[in-house]
């Protein structure tokens, strides 16, 4: 694993460059690096909310924040107090007499919409802090203690009796499940002094209440790997109707194709969809940034004739909420790691598979290319998308980031969140054990109740709990809102380069030499690893939530267990929760019982009345009520939800019933046929030994 992840960050420090003095020169740096080298440093009010003298030394002795680009006019609707609290967190004792002071030659009105003043104010840098803030409430989780809540949300992580009781209005143990508020919540925030370093960060120690460093190496983004795997698809020949579109004509074709079977895939989006509207479902990915937006020599990234940032195919404008980030993708972290990786100072020279991650993985999310761009009409019309990606970069263009890193998570998490509700979210991270404590709380926090999290399991070969990597250790049977996901090759099998764990790998996607973009201008390139199985897995996870706007991160995480096809290898079963691997289309059948059945091979959509003979054939069988679906394709399993938590067993299906043969019926209303779904209607009848699958409906028809 040592070799693996030093091989990644050399691969990073390779593949990132950055404009030198002179516009031909390129000069290759690890992003760590370039924050030591641009003389950044990483300082946060520690405990305390800023006292006027430290928003007074910030603001005097760090460059100030590039709140908006020039020409970007999405801030004229927002007033000077609500633009210093999406950058600050809160109006700070003195900030606003620091504003008007930066800015002499107009007059600052902090009450009223700023208009066209609003990308010509200068607005002085400040710490991220917050006094009152819904994002300030929390339930203590087993083994939370004040101390420990005390430095993941404040940084300062000291058994003070006092400085506690200040912060949680007395001290005490804590219990699990118990509702704590904090009177103050802090963010590492990057500062680019104006004097020297060791100046800068003196004068901030004689302040108190606040710490600074130099950026540091603490974790890193699940890159691409460079293992073998079987990555040959088995896909159906095109039609001469359709040369290079596969329509799969069966049901084991579309089982078959690699990583998943498009035509079908927007065939179930539409059959589940009809004729009513889909819900917008927003999702967050945080990776290594995006290069995903036009660039030419003069203008990079490209500007509209309003100074906004420019979109082009197969990134649309439409996929990203650029209202909510004052034009931009995503939340900056301090104003110095921007979304776009165009605007951190870096250049593709040329984008590979390590600097491109973040933009491979957004693709993904998308579709990929396979909905490229026919099927691309499912998101919604032309100019217009249900689903909105924001993109949060935790590592410019490589793979390894600051130590701080998990707070700076929460941070994008917490702008995005106040900006767009978040649903899902897709993290390809590794944090080491002693750097998960902040991952975790924002996992268990209610501020995110409603959100699914989509984690890659990593590229180790070896079970998470030997790897004990965060937040992939975090799936599974620990955490009800946090998807883990393995990868499989084409044959059915998992990857042998991925990690895997029965309690906190919930299931496999398709991992191995997956296809899409590293740049807007570049043809879609093969990557392999577990972090592009999980955003197959957001996609799908999207596709559900705005199809079934009300189910919880929970109801999403069990379908996509149980309506997946089981994993081909026995030994394979064994190593995941869910003992099965993505299927898309069957996870988008959410109003209809999905119903595969033999002599003759056949899917039937519809309803079925009650299954009976089903048991598991270890410990206690579920009722019919909570029987979630019934696998006999590469083995038998039964699952079911009890308490809301997915579980399932191997299982049997009697043939026989009191001496006669056991019927199962089929109230259908539509039929699989030639790819695509198709009306039916009528009861269908057969015996319960020629069922090969059954998965049931979650919302009416």
């Amino acid at each position: 694993m040592a070799f693996h992840r030093s091989l990644a960050v050399l691969l990073a420090s390779m593949s990132i460059v950055r404009y030198g003095a002179q516009a031909q020169k390129v000069e290759q740096v690890d992003p760590v690096q370039k924050l030591r080298d641009d003389g950044i440093v990483v300082a946060r009010a520690a405990g305390a909310y800023p006292s006027a003298k430290v928003v007074e030394y910030v603001a005097r002795n760090a460059k100030p924040m590039t709140v908006v680009q020039p020409g970007d006019r999405s801030l004229e609707s927002l007033t000077g107090h609500q633009v210093i609290e999406r950058a600050c967190g809160s109006v700070q004792p003195g900030y606003e007499t620091l504003v008007v002071e930066a800015n002499p030659s107009r007059k600052v009105n902090f009450d009223v919409r700023l208009g066209t003043e609003a990308d010509r104010i200068v607005w002085p840098a400040c710490l991220y802090a917050t006094i009152s803030s819904p994002l300030q409430s929390f339930t203590a989780a087993e083994g939370d203690s004040q101390t420990e809540l005390a430095q993941r949300f404040t940084g300062f992580g000291k058994f003070i009796p006092n400085r506690l009781k200040e912060l949680f209005g007395a001290v005490g143990k804590l219990q699990a499940g118990e509702r704590v508020s904090l009177s103050v919540l802090t963010a590492p925030t990057f500062l680019k002094p104006l004097n020297d370093l060791k100046t800068f960060n003196s004068g901030l120690s004689n302040l108190g209440d606040v710490v600074s460093e130099s950026p540091k190496e603490g974790g890193a983004i699940i890159g691409p790997t460079e293992e073998s795997c079987n990555g040959l698809a088995l896909v159906p020949v095109p039609s001469e109707e359709s040369p290079g579109i596969l329509v799969p004509s069966s049901w084991g074709d579309v089982r078959n194709v690699y990583p998943f079977a498009a035509t079908v895939v927007v065939a179930a989006y539409r059959w589940t969809l009809g004729h009513r509207m889909p819900v917008r479902t927003n999702v967050a990915v945080v990776d290594n940034g995006f290069w995903g937006v036009p660039c030419a020599t003069d203008d990079c990234p490209g500007h509209d004739l309003n100074g906004a940032i420019e979109f082009a195919e197969p990134f649309p404008k439409a996929f990203f909420p650029t209202e909510d980030y004052n034009g931009d993708i995503g939340p900056k972290l301090a104003n110095e790691i921007a979304p776009i990786n165009y605007l951190n100072g870096l250049v593709a020279g040329p984008v590979d598979a390590v600097s491109g991650h973040g933009t491979h993985v957004t693709g993904l999310i998308a579709g990929g290319p396979l909905l490229y761009p026919a099927g691309r009409a499912i998101f919604g019309p032309s100019g217009d998308s249900w689903l909105k990606i924001v993109v949060g970069n935790i590592a410019p263009g490589g793979l390894t980031f600051a130590k701080d890193a998990d707070e700076r998570l929460f941070l994008i998490l917490s702008k995005a969140a106040l900006a767009s509700e978040l649903q899902v979210v897709n993290l390809s991270l590794a944090l080491s054990e002693s750097r998960s404590i902040f991952i975790k709380g924002v996992v268990r926090s209610p501020s995110w109740a409603g959100t699914l999290f989509v984690a890659a399991a990593g590229n180790d070969k070896k079970p998470l709990e030997e790897v004990r990597e965060y937040p992939a250790l975090m799936g599974g049977v620990i955490s009800s809102n946090l998807v883990t996901v393995a990868s499989v090759d084409s044959d059915g099998t998992l990857s042998h380069f991925s990690n895997y764990s029965v309690d906190s790998v919930d299931l496999a996607a398709p991992g191995c030499k997956i296809k899409s973009w590293l740049t807007l201008e570049d043809a879609p390139q093969a990557v392999s690893g577990t972090s592009q199985a999980a955003p197959l897995v957001t996609f799908a996870a999207a596709a559900m939530h705005s199809l079934w706007p009300n189910a919880t991160p929970t109801q999403l995480k069990n379908r996509l267990g149980y309506s997946g096809a089981l994993l081909k290898a026995a030994g394979d079963r064994e190593k995941l929760v869910s003992a099965a691997r993505l299927d898309i289309v069957q996870a988008l059948l959410l109003r209809d019982d999905v119903v595969v059945a033999r002599n003759p091979d056949r899917v039937l959509l519809g309803r079925v009345s009650k299954i009976e003979g089903l048991t598991c054939l270890a410990g206690s069988s579920p009722t019919w009520d909570n029987v979630k679906s019934f696998k006999q394709n590469d083995g038998t399993r039964l699952y079911s939800t009890v308490g809301g938590s997915a579980r399932n067993c191997e299982a049997k299906l009697a043939e026989n019933l009191g001496g006669n043969p056991n019927i199962i019926y089929v109230n259908v209303r539509g039929v699989f046929d030639s790819g695509d779904f198709n009306v039916a209607s009528g009861t269908i009848k057969f015996p319960a030994a020629d069922l090969v699958e059954f998965v049931r409906a979650e919302l009416p028809y």
